[in-house]
């Protein structure tokens, strides 16, 4: 269905959102939105493993009690993967958390996906997709955090 107007239409409805001061966030693919993120003074980062404006590093959070329990939801999550064949059973799951407990005594550039998968033990087996050189590496093995949002947010996704 190229060409029939959706990119039109939508960035017309996005136009007229503005009036009531919304947070937008775009997903884009194909730069649809560049020219009305920039109208909007927004952000606009590209994501791709060739083409990337920003690094994310979810150890880059405060050591607070909510952010660990989101770090060991997330890391299960990548543990377990989105086939739920494997799923973590009662000791395995103290492994993440302890080793999320122990990246945070290294110094905050040495706490990355890759640094973790040494600590977590046996588990390494299940992450090497997340870790540096891995198909998702580029996305969260990175020692520094770059990204931040605006209002009016468009990540422009590469194939």
């Amino acid at each position: 269905m190229t060409g029939s107007g959706k990119s039109y239409f939508c960035n017309f409805l996005l136009q007229h959102a503005q009036k009531y001061k919304p947070l937008t966030f775009i997903f884009d693919i194909g730069c649809s939105f560049q020219s009305l993120t920039t109208i909007f003074r927004g952000s606009y980062l590209n994501v791709g493993q060739e083409a990337r404006d920003f690094t994310i590093n979810p150890f880059s959070l405060a050591q607070t009690k909510e952010n660990l329990q989101f770090l060991f939801s997330f890391f299960r999550v990548l543990i377990e993967g989105n086939e739920q064949r494997y799923r973590l059973d009662f000791k395995e799951e103290r492994r993440p958390w302890e080793a999320i407990e122990r990246i945070y005594v290294l110094e905050p550039n040495q706490r990355t996906i890759s640094n973790f998968a040494n600590i977590i033990g046996e588990l390494k087996e299940r992450l090497p997709r997340w870790a540096r050189g891995g198909q998702y590496g580029f996305l969260f093995d990175n020692a520094e955090d770059t990204l931040s949002f605006s209002r009016f947010q468009t990540f422009n996704f590469h194939g």
